[in-house]
């Protein structure tokens, strides 16, 4: 069973290189590669002329940009019936889709789609495991909700039909279009595979997501953050009725990440736009006043940088 290997890239030629470099090795017979540029200002073709072969195919993403529209594009573009994602700074492991791809006849049709345990590099610092301590299997819905959701940056493979069948991903999201994606394969009731044996290496670096130590950069990111997790809770607010614990660990980090933002405007009114109940009427409540109290002590600690 052949597949394709789908890797989005945007403005990182060195990671871009070593990245499909990991995925030529690891590209079993009959796969095929796609890189899909999304507006790299260096073409992604002229970064990966040294790699030029019949497996490998660089394609322009026309839009949507961002990481949603590129990989669906990449996704429009493949092929083959099984798709791997990998980011553009990471790296597949030599074997990982190999054994994925002999492993997954043998599944019950439940399963669609999978992920890995990973190794986290970074410089000067150990290999680190990443990915939950537990035996490699079929994570059924028993399995707790939050363990069965991952990033696409974690050796995660789904069968095509089903990528497009789900309804790809969601263009409107720019951050946590992966955690949307996954809530929605499990709202479908499909079962993920774990494969507690490392298959992607992350690149650790903390500039990898192109952060900057500015207080408007970090406030314009958690701000996003916080908008994203917004969208994804009211867009999924009729399945997470079931499954209060991890709906009330999302609000968790909505307030997180609005506190960081120094944003309250706007907290009550995405509050009411949830299904009512006592328990959302008293995060309302409750989540207003720590807002106001973290926001302050922020300010006191270290005042908001507005640009002129």
């Amino acid at each position: 069973m052949p597949c394709s290997i789908i890797i989005p890239t945007k403005n990182r030629p060195a990671g871009l290189s070593n990245a499909v470099a990991s995925a030529i090795e690891a590209l079993p017979p009959g796969g095929e590669i796609i890189v899909v540029d999304d507006g790299c200002r260096i073409p992604a073709a002229e970064v990966l002329a040294q790699y030029v072969r019949p497996a490998l195919r660089v394609v322009i993403n026309p839009g949507p940009n961002g990481p949603s529209g590129a990989r669906n594009h990449g996704v429009d573009q493949a092929q083959q019936p099984i798709i791997f994602f990998l980011d553009d700074d990471d790296a597949l492991m030599p074997d990982y889709c190999r054994k994925i791809l002999e492993m997954i006849p043998g599944l019950p049709k439940t399963v669609g789609c999978g992920f890995s345990a990973c190794w986290i590099t970074s410089p000067g610092q150990p290999n680190r495991y990443q990915g939950p301590r537990q035996a490699s299997g079929v994570l059924g819905p028993d399995t707790p909700l939050d363990k069965r959701l991952t990033g696409l940056g974690t050796g995660f493979w789904i069968r095509r039909a089903l990528f497009l069948t789900v309804g790809s991903l969601d263009p409107k999201l720019r951050v946590n279009e992966d955690t949307e994606f996954s809530l929605r394969l499990s709202a479908a009731g499909v079962q993920p595979y774990y494969c507690s044996e490392p298959g992607v290496m992350i690149n650790g670096d903390p500039g990898r997501d192109g952060k900057d130590s500015g207080s408007i950069t970090r406030s314009a990111h958690a701000a996003a953050r916080a908008a994203g997790f917004e969208y994804i809770l009211r867009k999924h607010d009729d399945f997470l009725q079931d499954h209060g614990e991890f709906r009330r660990k999302f609000m968790l980090r909505i307030l997180k990440y609005r506190s960081r933002a120094r944003k309250v405007e706007g907290w009550g009114t995405f509050c009411a736009s949830l299904r009512p109940s006592f328990e959302n009427r008293l995060i309302r409540a409750i989540g207003w006043m720590w807002l106001r109290l973290s926001i302050a002590l922020r300010n006191l600690r270290s005042p908001a940088i507005r640009p002129d």
